[in-house]
């Protein structure tokens, strides 16, 4: 208890609420909580059905289908309130579904750094195809059975993948 209240009060303008100054997570909170209203607002869903729409429901990077619960990206990184919630301009976005989405988020913070970051990236990738001989290893952890029941939706394939028999 003694270090929670420690840390607590580490901004002296923290004690005194007539200061103005609101502490950095609460200001990120806000923020936060501003964009999900956003996203429950009807003119963002009728964005994002516009933007698969346009991207033929397709993930800009795979190629495969947008799932249920896909994202819409925003391309410029630094967002306020008001650029998040601007969506005037399309060509500032692209529907990815989550794996993709993630994916960004995560190499972008190293390619700002070092863009060949990507040169290396695209190196393992050729490795690891030349050494799979191009067969991708099958891998239930990275593929929603939502996504695979999309994938082979237009082709009129079962996909009702048995779980492992317990012996």
């Amino acid at each position: 208890m003694r270090n929670r209240n420690r840390r607590a009060y580490r901004n002296k303008s923290d004690l005194n609420p007539e200061s103005g100054a609101k502490p950095k997570k609460m200001k990120k909170r806000e923020l936060e909580n501003k964009k999900e209203k956003f996203r429950k607002s009807r003119e963002w869903k009728e964005f994002r059905s516009k933007m698969a729409a346009l991207f033929n429901h397709r993930d800009y990077i795979t190629g495969k289908r947008l799932v249920k619960g896909f994202n819409v990206h925003h391309l410029k990184t630094e967002l306020t309130e008001e650029s998040y919630c601007d969506i005037s301009n399309e060509s500032e976005f692209m529907p990815l579904n989550s794996w993709c989405h993630k994916m960004l988020h995560y190499i972008f913070p190293h390619y700002v750094k070092d863009p060949t970051v990507i040169d290396r990236l695209v190196e393992v990738l050729d490795k690891m195809k030349e050494l799979s001989n191009g067969t991708p290893p099958f891998d239930e952890t990275l593929i929603d059975n939502e996504e695979i029941e999309d994938e082979n939706e237009d082709e009129g394939v079962d996909v009702n993948i048995p779980s492992p028999e317990v012996p």
